[in-house]
């Protein structure tokens, strides 16, 4: 390898190396691993760009360059370019429209990723450590789900969006992957059946309501595992039903409601 090259390969790795320590240091540790990956991705592309400017400045120059030229060269574009990007106008993002059958969509899709999470957990008298590890998890996510409903009932879509994509995200769903039924084939069907006592929009706000009430049951009287376990057995079925006969969702629902004595 020429001087030049193991003068740029020097540089890069030096300075990446001194550039990552100062980000802990100075600013601190990322909040989350993929910031971090973002975070080291931005300094490697940064430091290697300043690398390869100044070896092709440097290849064909005659003399060689000394190191402390290469090196000092190195530093004044490292420099100029971090200035450059800083002054960069940050472009701000353009709000996605988000209407209600984008909400809707969005919330069916979580919901039957919440219904897998639920069926997925270990039975706790077999695997109580398996059980122990996920189960929050999957209380968490409905409840965050949940929340987000009252957003939904509002007609507040648009933040209901954003905070089903940051669910989404956080959890890693693929919402396209979950295969639901879109809310205007649910409407269209609706209005084909001549007697319809519940549609989707009704089977949402009663399993919200459901849920909501068994979350404050939890709150006051101290609910244990088993019965969160028990509550998700018996909703298990109601976010597929929800898509292919939300009348039958709705029947679910109250059977469940009645099983605890909630009433609307």
């Amino acid at each position: 390898m020429r001087t030049s090259g193991k003068q740029a390969l020097t540089c890069w790795v030096g300075a990446l190396t001194v550039a990552i320590a100062a980000l802990y240091i100075f600013i601190g540790a990322p909040k989350s691993p993929d910031a971090a990956g973002e975070a080291i991705g931005r300094l490697l592309a940064h430091t290697g760009l300043a690398s390869l400017a100044c070896w092709m400045l440097a290849r064909k120059s005659q003399p060689v360059w000394s190191w402390p030229k290469f090196i000092a060269i190195y530093a004044l574009i490292f420099i100029v370019m971090a200035f450059v990007i800083s002054e960069r106008p940050a472009h701000a993002a353009t709000p996605v429209a988000c209407s209600r059958d984008d909400a809707f969509n969005r919330m069916m899709a979580l919901n039957q990723f919440g219904m897998k999470l639920q069926n997925a957990l270990p039975d706790p008298l077999k695997d109580p450590a398996g059980y122990e590890a996920n189960y929050r998890q999957v209380i968490d996510f409905n409840t965050r789900l949940g929340a987000v409903g009252k957003t939904l009932a509002a007609e507040k879509y648009a933040e209901a969006c954003a905070s089903y994509d940051a669910l989404a995200k956080q959890y890693k769903v693929n919402l396209a992957m979950q295969n639901v039924r879109p809310l205007a084939a649910e409407e269209k069907a609706a209005k084909n059946p001549s007697e319809k006592t519940c549609d989707l929009a009704e089977s949402v706000k009663r399993s919200m309501w459901l849920t909501e009430s068994f979350q404050h049951r939890a709150d006051t009287k101290g609910l244990t595992r088993d019965d969160w376990q028990e509550f998700g057995k018996l909703t298990e079925p109601v976010g597929l039903l929800m898509q292919q006969d939300p009348t039958k969702a709705c029947a679910l629902i109250d059977n469940i409601a009645a099983k605890y004595g909630f009433k609307r």
